[in-house]
C-alpha cells in the first residue's frame, strides 16, 4: 500500500478516552492531534460494508466450484486478476472506501451484550489489516467469509479504535496522523486521515483490548 492515505472514523465514545482534562475536570484538548504516531484497530461490522462479493477457500478445495467472483468480474467485462491486497479511499476525508483482501485468521465467542448472540471476526489482510465482524443467532452461517483463505472484494466505511477495541483478533496498524476532523453526526465520530508509519515508530497511545480471550 506504500504511503496511500485513507480516511476513518473513531466512535465518539472511544475517542472521548484520550481527551485531555483542565483542573477544572474540564475537556482542554485531545492527545491525538496532526503528526500523531498511533496503532490503530480498524474494523468493520457487517452494516459498515455496502457491496462485496467472496470466494470460499474451503468451497473451492472440496468441490472444486467455479470462482464466483471472478465469475462475476467476467460478466462485467473486468480483466480477471488475482485478488489484491489493497484498500482504495473513494471520497476525500470520508471513510467510504474499495477494498480487496484475504482472511488471515477467524475468531468466534459467545456475545457479552447478547447471551445468545455469536460473535465471529474475521482478520482481512487488504495491506492493512482490518477485523471484519458479523453478529450471528447460534447455529447460523457466517454471512460473508467464513474461513482462512476466503477472498472478498467490496465497498464499505472503515472504522477503528484508538483506546479500547472490542475484536477478538488484535491486529493494530502503525500509522501517522495526517488530519482530524469531528463528523456532525449520531451517534458522534471523529474522522481521522492517515498514512502508515515505520513499524520502529513509537506509539503515543495504547490499546486496551475489552475481550479477553
Amino acid at each position: 500500500m506504500g504511503s496511500t492515505q485513507f480516511s476513518l472514523a473513531i466512535p465518539q465514545e472511544d475517542w472521548d478516552a484520550g481527551s485531555l482534562l483542565n483542573t477544572g475536570g474540564e475537556v482542554a484538548g485531545h492527545e491525538v492531534r496532526v503528526g500523531s504516531i498511533l496503532d490503530i484497530q480498524l474494523f468493520m461490522e457487517e452494516r459498515h460494508v455496502l457491496r462485496h462479493w467472496t470466494v470460499s477457500q474451503t468451497l473451492r478445495e472440496k468441490h472444486g466450484i467455479v470462482d464466483p467472483l471472478h465469475s462475476a468480474l467476467a460478466t462485467l467485462a473486468v480483466d480477471v486478476q488475482p485478488v489484491r491486497r489493497i484498500i482504495q479511499p473513494l471520497r476525500p476525508q470520508s471513510n467510504l472506501l474499495y477494498f480487496e483482501g484475504i482472511v488471515r485468521g477467524v475468531a468466534k465467542a459467545v456475545s457479552k451484550a447478547v447471551s445468545r448472540e455469536q460473535l465471529f471476526h474475521a482478520l482481512i489482510d487488504c495491506s492493512v489489516p482490518i477485523v471484519l465482524e458479523s453478529r450471528l443467532e447460534p447455529g447460523s452461517p457466517t454471512q460473508i467469509v467464513k474461513s482462512d483463505g476466503d477472498q472478498i472484494i467490496g465497498f464499505g466505511n472503515l472504522w477503528g479504535w484508538l483506546y479500547t477495541p472490542n475484536t477478538l483478533l488484535r491486529s493494530p496498524f502503525r500509522s501517522k496522523v495526517v488530519s482530524i476532523r469531528p463528523v456532525d453526526a449520531e451517534p458522534g465520530a471523529v474522522m481521522l486521515t492517515v498514512v502508515s508509519a515505520p513499524t520502529d515508530a513509537t506509539p503515543e497511545n495504547k490499546l486496551h483490548y475489552t475481550f479477553k480471550s
